[in-house]
């Protein structure tokens, strides 16, 4: 069951990212149903299209009587999880959720909450990270980062063209379904300031655009220009679109699985975190929010942005590696173990010490194709140099090499060599790769550091890459064969 809200005012975005939640629950073999107190036709007819039912709640969203409708039809329906969506359900809202027998789980973006307490709480955002969420019930278990990125099918099972052999540049406008403040008038003026004759636009109104006639009356006398209003499937346009003019909301991570560099501009308070957290990263240029924003100045940030080839190669490198389109089944896959008590059960990774012993299945690890193809060295070492490099490693105090453990079976190693800043490296093993243990030791051996440490990866090593991402690292630099990655303890003031 998935209660959530679509109208002109909320808006359409969190309906949609819930479709990715309830596909990955059907293609488990589930039935979905969305609950709704507000939903606009259209949407509606989308839920429908997906073969998902509706239920509706015929109350003030988020009030009492909600949350006892919304059980009601949850224990009517025989639902296993309970999943909300909204910004307008509150701390008794959630109890009454969670005092019940689903699996609950709240799709949140900025921890405005001054508690939680259901037992998932999901935050598919970049940089979200655990202290928006200070206050949480020792039961409740956090989904945080672009890991857990909801996307549709429609995006995860695009082909991405090859658009390199094109002579047009080509940008993408989307800043959400309504645009009540008219910023798209800002932004097709600050286009039609471009004299590059090769530029093509793409202009998506919206159909709750109250401006969409307006807008295509003041671009028309404009070639470059094609404004559309209604859009059956986004991946199309991010197939076409070399660059984009977007919000700073969740349509950030369906372009990144596309590689798309950005310019954000920030239409409301809960998109200043990711419009920040996709500039600090190297993915978009954040111009802020409205306020004092310009046609000219608009115009200045958008051609210095699209003349600068080595961000755009960067950032579609960057953007390619922070979200894989993996996230809705991960977390489906963690509602699903919630309900089973041998999972629940289930033995976590562990690390302990390295040793001597452990040579032989470290010269495996060591030397396993794919290991071999992700390192500097990508030569095959022999049992002698290796024997000899670990003794050398394990005498040293400074470094510490761990061997992560799942039921007393070794599933990969950790390295964090002595040098200020520290240099972390990690190998999982050939036969558990895919299964998350990867995140999970690097997160282990760097909980409690106090220090600054680095990582690099090979670019086209997207695993390795989003392991870092996962783990809290941030990205210093990065070209067409190698990434680098930093971490910094919060608690430290650099």
């Amino acid at each position: 069951m998935i209660r959530v809200d679509a109208s002109a005012t909320i808006g359409a975005g969190h309906v949609m990212r819930c479709l990715a939640l309830g596909q990955a629950w059907q293609n488990a073999g589930g039935d979905v149903t969305f609950a709704y107190a507000k939903i606009l036709e259209s949407i509606a007819d989308r839920v429908r299209r997906e073969g998902f039912e509706l239920a509706n709640i015929d109350c003030e969203i988020g009030s009492e009587i909600d949350a006892k409708q919304l059980l009601r039809v949850t224990h009517d329906r025989q639902a296993d999880a309970l999943v909300i969506d909204g910004y307008r359900f509150s701390v008794n809202y959630h109890q009454m959720l969670q005092e019940s027998s689903f699996t609950t789980l709240a799709i949140d973006d900025h921890g405005h909450l001054p508690e939680y307490r259901m037992d998932f709480v999901l935050n598919q955002n970049l940089g979200a990270s655990s202290d928006l969420y200070p206050n949480v019930a020792p039961h409740t278990e956090l989904l945080l980062g672009t890991e857990f990125t909801l996307l549709r099918q429609e995006f995860t099972n695009a082909s991405h063209p090859d658009k390199a052999n094109s002579d047009e540049f080509r940008i993408l406008v989307t800043l959400g379904g309504a645009d009540p403040d008219n910023i798209l008038d800002i932004v097709a003026e600050a286009l039609t300031k471009l004299a590059d004759s090769n530029l093509r636009f793409r202009l998506i109104s919206g159909t709750l655009n109250d401006n969409h006639d307006n807008l295509v009356a003041s671009v028309q006398a404009d070639s470059r220009f094609e404004v559309v209003r209604h859009v059956d499937g986004m991946s199309d346009a991010y197939e076409w679109a070399d660059f984009a003019v977007c919000a700073g909301g969740s349509t950030n991570w369906e372009m990144c699985c596309f590689g798309i560099p950005r310019v954000v501009i920030v239409l409301a308070e809960n998109q200043e975190l990711i419009a920040e957290a996709l500039q600090d990263q190297g993915i978009a240029l954040n111009v802020g929010d409205t306020k004092g924003l310009s046609v000219d100045s608009l115009c200045d940030i958008i051609e210095s942005t699209i003349s600068n080839t080595d961000f755009l190669e960067s950032s579609a490198r960057i953007a390619r590696a922070t979200v894989d389109g993996r996230g809705a089944q991960r977390v489906v896959q963690r509602i699903r173990e919630s309900k089973s008590s041998v999972n629940k059960s289930a033995p976590q990774l562990g690390l302990r010490p390295a040793t001597y012993e452990d040579w032989r299945i470290l010269l495996e690890w060591r030397n396993d194709p794919e290991t071999r193809s992700a390192s500097r060295q990508s030569k095959s070492v022999t049992e002698t140099d290796h024997c000899q490099w670990l003794k050398t490693i394990l005498a040293c105090d400074a470094n510490q090499m761990m061997i992560a453990e799942v039921n007393g079976q070794p599933v990969g190693t950790v390295r964090l060599d002595g040098t200020d800043p520290s240099v972390i490296s990690w190998t999982v093993a050939p036969n558990c790769r895919g299964k998350g243990y990867g995140k999970q030791m690097v997160k282990l051996m760097i909980r409690n550091t106090d220090r600054r440490i680095n990582a690099v990866a090979r670019t086209s090593n997207l695993g390795s890459c989003r392991i870092a991402i996962a783990a809290g690292f941030r990205i210093t630099k990065s070209d067409q064969e190698w990434t680098e990655f930093t971490y910094v303890p919060e608690r430290t003031n650099d």
